[in-house]
């Protein structure tokens, strides 16, 4: 049977842009080819096993092909028919064919896809679903930790490495570098639960690994932040520098609001109410999407602020020279040419030092800073925001540091 798709098609297809959903073109048996905001392009099989609709990674290409993923999704169909679910199928065709002393039967070369494809693979499949405000600098941290640390494993095929190869990778840096060898494990895992669910391995070393290595009591870790007492001559020398306005004025607006810097970047004059004085940052733009939207009381000094950035319209308050966002290490860079020891998140903790010293109450600093506030049990009691009282705060705030 003929299908929807040609070789030729899948070769040339291109995200649209229009959405930062993949989008999907259909096959035959229930195969469609999934492509990713970022260029990553995968086969995925719709099919409904014992009454349950599942979809089923096949691989991303070039590494599996059009013709090999339909032969794949014949396959997967013929399993779903007599009750089988397909992956446990695979896995099964892979066992014994290790056990005859044969190479698993999976597309991409005689032993399947090597461990920096599949790393590739994983990584195009959970990057969209990141924040927009991290993405990026995610994306370049998985890279380098492949570039940096796990050369040794890259160009080998992922079926074939061992619990020692995993070992041999990490464990060089567990006790010097312990924060980076905790994610690396946690990124080989990832690949190797990616691996399983292909058909190309049956186990994961990653657990046995993880119960060889020693304890290792990790310091704990601050990000830079300044005295308070400070803040209002780093914000004068930021208004008087020559940096851009827009990123003089976001990082103006992250220091009044108390936010993270991403929440700052990334404002949208559709978020900004000037004559309520308010600013509602939406959940998913936030770190804990589980506790819904969250409103900013806007002071005067950050009402200015946004005057300046432009007073309203649509679309990002803050822009890049070509008209995108502001990059991620945009207030990184302004404090680096300043010659301001601190970094951009521990302006949050300067405001919560003065909070304290201040004499307002914590559940009004913790929930300026959109934290979390006591127990699971003491938060599902505590269904207000204090938004009114917040608002004098912040006004104290703003006038504390405005000069």
């Amino acid at each position: 049977m003929a299908g929807k798709l040609t070789a030729a098609f899948v070769k040339s297809a291109r995200h649209s842009g229009r959405t930062g959903r993949p989008e999907k073109h259909y096959d035959v048996h229930g195969l469609f080819l999934q492509v990713l905001p970022s260029g990553s392009k995968q086969f995925v099989q719709r099919l409904v096993v014992a009454g349950k609709r599942s979809d089923y990674g096949l691989g991303g290409y070039p590494i599996i092909s059009l013709a090999e993923a339909r032969e794949a999704a014949w396959e997967n169909r013929r399993a779903a028919r007599r009750g089988e679910v397909p992956q446990v199928e695979a896995r099964r065709r892979v066992t014994v064919a290790r056990r005859a002393g044969e190479a698993p039967p999976v597309a991409g070369g005689p032993r399947g896809p090597t461990f920096a494809a599949a790393f590739e693979q994983v990584l195009a499949t959970r990057a969209p679903s990141w924040k927009e405000s991290v993405r990026a600098s995610s994306v370049r941290s998985w890279r380098q930790h492949l570039r940096d640390y796990l050369g040794g494993l890259a160009e080998r095929p992922v079926a074939d490495l061992s619990s020692a190869d995993v070992q041999a990778a990490v464990t060089p840096l567990w006790t010097t570098k312990h924060k980076t060898a905790r994610k690396l494990l946690r990124r080989i895992g990832n690949v190797m639960q990616w691996a399983i669910t292909q058909g190309l391995r049956t186990d994961d070393p990653v657990p046995a690994v993880a119960r060889t290595l020693p304890k290792v009591k990790a310091a704990p870790s601050h990000y830079r932040a300044l005295p308070h007492g400070e803040v209002a001559g780093v914000l004068a020398r930021v208004r008087a520098s020559g940096a851009r306005r827009d990123v003089r004025l976001a990082f103006e607006l992250m220091v009044l609001t108390g936010v993270r810097s991403g929440e700052a970047r990334l404002a949208r004059w559709e978020e900004v109410d000037l004559e309520g004085r308010t600013w509602t940052i939406p959940a998913q733009r936030m770190k804990y999407t589980e506790r819904g939207d969250h409103r900013v009381p806007l002071s005067a000094r950050a009402l200015s602020v946004l005057r300046e950035a432009g007073g309203g319209g649509e679309g990002l308050v803050f822009r890049a020279p070509r008209g995108g966002a502001l990059p991620e290490d945009a207030f990184r860079e302004l404090l680096r040419v300043l010659g301001v020891q601190a970094n951009p998140h521990g302006f949050r903790s300067s405001f919560r030092d003065w909070c304290a010293e201040s004499g307002h109450p914590r559940e009004l600093a913790e929930a300026a800073l959109a934290h979390a506030v006591g127990d699971k049990v003491e938060a599902a009691y505590a269904r207000t925001d204090l938004y009114e009282r917040r608002r004098g705060v912040m006004e104290a705030w703003g006038g504390y540091v405005a000069g």
